[in-house]
């Protein structure tokens, strides 16, 4: 089950790192056109 958490922690943070990284694009892309 350890390693079942650890996985899921891991591709879970993976995801956030890329989420908030297009996030944080789209907003730059937003206030160049502002």
């Amino acid at each position: 089950m350890k390693e079942i958490d650890e996985v899921s922690v891991c591709s879970l943070r993976i995801a956030v790192d890329t989420h908030k990284s297009r996030l944080s694009r789209t907003s730059l892309i937003i206030l160049l056109i502002r």
